[in-house]
């Protein structure tokens, strides 16, 4: 009987665990299907299509061009973002990200591009 209890309580403290777990897991936007983002700090937008891809992405910089962008999520950092030109061969800024539902805010660590109007080291995008 004291083992059956014993067992009992050992799967009902890993079903628990496991419950908790994945509630404080913070997600990526791109987890977001058919969302847009946008910082205005800045000038950043991006949409989220219905397959998780991101689209749309544009970033204006210091001469009011808008720029077609790519944002890339690591695979291998959770918390890794990087931006860089459409075709990926030009990086403008990378840094790490926290996130929540409708906000994630990128903490700016290196920026490659001067010519980009960038006036804070935290980006804060909101979902519309």
């Amino acid at each position: 009987m004291k083992i059956k209890t014993i067992a009992l309580l050992l799967v009902a403290v890993l079903c628990f665990s496991l419950t908790a777990c994945g509630e404080s897991e913070a997600k990526r936007p791109i987890d977001y299907p058919n969302s847009k983002w946008s910082c205005d700090v800045a000038s950043i937008t991006f949409s989220v299509s219905d397959d998780g891809k991101i689209i749309d992405a544009t970033m204006v910089d210091k001469d009011d061009n808008t720029l077609p962008i790519s944002i890339v999520f690591s695979d291998t950092d959770e918390n890794k973002v990087t931006i860089t030109n459409a075709d990926e061969t030009e990086t403008y800024l990378s840094g790490t990200f926290t996130s929540s539902k409708d906000k994630f805010v990128i903490t700016v660590t290196d920026i490659y591009n001067t010519n980009l109007s960038i006036s804070s080291r935290s980006l804060i995008f909101k979902r519309s």
